[in-house]
């Protein structure tokens, strides 16, 4: 049996039939869904199964399409506001059809050209992809089970005087404070992250740096490979400012050391104050 039609979210559903205008597919329950010839998949026939995204058109009914949106259903992003009119403020989602971020679900003021932290959702009524500033509400309240060390996909999504909230795999809120931060993180960005701490009560430290030996061994990895890109030179030694060696690498003074001592203590660098060389 097929899994039922998710609506607003990837679906891999079997071509039933071709028309002049695209192919039909199997949308179960829902009917057959057409996908306009513009983006059937090249060499796909009927009986073949194909990943598509499915949402409703200005006429409230499902379309098929192999372009998809920056964020689904369900999921989080910062989008650009395209206009704001009576209706409410639109928003682009990377589709031919904007996104509605109806008034009651925004949290400021907005205007043309700004960007806009929403979750993505489906109207309760019309199902029709609907936006929501109101990030709270989607969430999850039940503590989370993530562990010290465990990797994490990174939502960045506000900015407080502790640190950069981020959205942990669109399910929970984190943190990652000011004094973990080695580099500019911009609200919308995605990133890995590790947990540092998680108190079960809804408290999750975040740190975009590897913990343990294996950050150390990534960023000295990092480090070689800009060696090797510069010609064997890098202007930055045990000795150099901290912001000098955050603005290159992201990390902190203390990590760069190590990473540095680690390549040392190989072989494969040479040393001093305000200068690396590789080793040949």
């Amino acid at each position: 049996m097929s899994a039922p039609l998710a609506i607003g979210q990837r679906n891999t559903l079997t071509i039933t039939k071709r028309v002049g205008f695209g192919v039909f597919l199997d949308g179960g329950s829902h009917g057959e869904i057409l996908l306009p010839t513009p983006f059937i998949p090249p060499g796909s026939d009927v009986g073949d199964a194909v990943e598509v995204f499915v949402s409703l058109d200005d006429e409230d009914r499902l379309l098929a399409t192999t372009r998809y949106p920056r964020a689904m259903a369900g999921e989080f992003a910062a989008l650009k506001v395209v206009e704001v009119n009576d209706i409410g403020t639109f928003l682009d989602n990377g589709l031919s059809k904007d996104l509605l971020l109806p008034y009651g679900e925004r949290k400021r003021e907005l205007k043309a050209g700004q960007f806009a932290m929403v979750h993505v959702g489906l109207d309760k009524h019309s199902d029709r992809m609907v936006a929501s500033m109101r990030l709270d509400r989607w969430l999850d309240k039940i503590p989370s089970e993530y562990v010290a060390g465990e990797e994490i996909s990174g939502l960045v999504a506000a900015r407080t005087e502790l640190g950069m909230k981020i959205i942990i795999n669109n399910t929970h809120w984190g943190l990652v404070h000011h004094d973990r931060i080695f580099t500019r993180l911009r609200i919308g960005n995605r990133l890995r992250l590790w947990v540092l701490k998680n108190d079960g009560d809804g408290n999750i430290d975040l740190t975009p740096q590897a913990p343990g030996p294996a950050g150390h061994q990534q960023l000295a990895d990092r480090i070689l490979a800009s060696l090797e890109a510069s010609g064997g030179v890098l202007p930055l030694g045990d000795k150099s400012a901290p912001e000098a060696v955050s603005e290159a690498f992201g990390a902190s003074k203390a990590n760069f050391k190590r990473a540095l001592g680690h390549l040392k203590r190989e072989g494969k660098v040479s040393l001093t104050p305000t200068e690396t060389r590789l080793v040949k």
